[in-house]
């Protein structure tokens, strides 16, 4: 090695224009590098503009979904007279949903039979001013086949106005189909959207849901600590001394121990099996 290196430098005392000719190379080698750097720069700029527009595009899409599944209905009301006659008997039943004394279950043992006509109505009231319409509607829809709501309501996890409704309701039916499009929603900016996203993946046995109920813990809400640690709590069997009533710097200590848990088990973890529902 230090007979090349004596050799480079006999070379170049003896030739003094390589000397300057290799400066000048390096030199432009790095301008040319320069040059490749900014259009690297800008490219990436480019390329994530270009990535907002879709994501803003691809947002515009997801709430337009929801208006038309409603307009879907009103255009069946118009050229179907078949049509018609199964709407007014749907409205019919939906008009029960203010009654005090009416069931869900048996509401949709009423409108089962009217599949997706019925479960494009009921979306429609989970909008309605009347919170306890609201509720029975979201109850009535939880006890109607899957295969009609989940690609009628999907639509709805986009509709800043149902979509925590939303998520209870696919959450609710029992079908391990709608963990993959529940999950997309995890990283949403909405926290008590994403805490029903959390608990709606815990309740279909869903691991990626733990994690996400754990951060809420520490959350400002008092509230939302309280149903976290509830949500935890059913789903592992543990506690760790957490007590959401506690000062922050206390509950710190016990949320350390939830996180260190999910770190060294959560690759393990496995749900208690569900007990069947009666008449299964």
């Amino acid at each position: 090695m230090k007979t090349v290196t004596l050799v480079i430098a006999v070379i170049l005392m003896l030739c003094p224009g390589c000397v300057s000719s290799l400066r000048k190379d390096i030199a432009r080698s790095q301008e040319e590098t320069g040059e490749l750097q900014n259009k690297i720069v800008k490219l990436t700029g480019q390329v994530q503009q270009q990535q907002q527009e879709i994501n803003k595009i691809s947002k515009q899409l997801e709430d337009t979904q929801f208006e038309v599944t409603i307009l879907r209905k009103k255009l069946l009301e118009i050229n179907e007279p078949a049509a018609q006659e199964t709407n007014a008997k749907v409205d019919a039943v939906l008009n029960e949903l203010k009654e005090k004394n009416s069931e869900p279950e048996e509401l949709a043992h009423r409108l089962r039979p009217y599949g997706k006509q019925a479960v494009i109505a009921l979306s429609i009231k989970l909008k309605d001013p009347d919170l306890n319409c609201r509720d029975k509607a979201k109850r009535v829809l939880c006890n109607l086949d899957a295969k009609n709501v989940i690609p009628l309501l999907r639509p709805g996890l986009a509709d800043p106005d149902i979509r925590i409704l939303t998520a209870q309701i696919l959450s609710s039916l029992n079908e391990h189909s709608v963990v993959p499009i529940l999950a997309e929603y995890l990283s949403h900016e909405n926290e008590e959207f994403v805490f029903a996203i959390a608990e709606g993946l815990i309740k279909l046995q869903d691991k990626r849901g733990i994690p996400a109920m754990i951060e809420f813990l520490e959350h400002k809400d008092d509230g939302l600590r309280a149903l976290s640690f509830d949500v935890l709590s059913k789903a592992t069997g543990l506690i760790f001394d957490y007590k959401h009533y506690e000062p922050e710097e206390t509950r710190k200590i016990s949320v350390e121990k939830w996180e260190n848990w999910w770190l060294k088990n959560g690759s393990l973890f496995e749900f208690k099996p569900v007990p069947p529902k009666a008449g299964e």
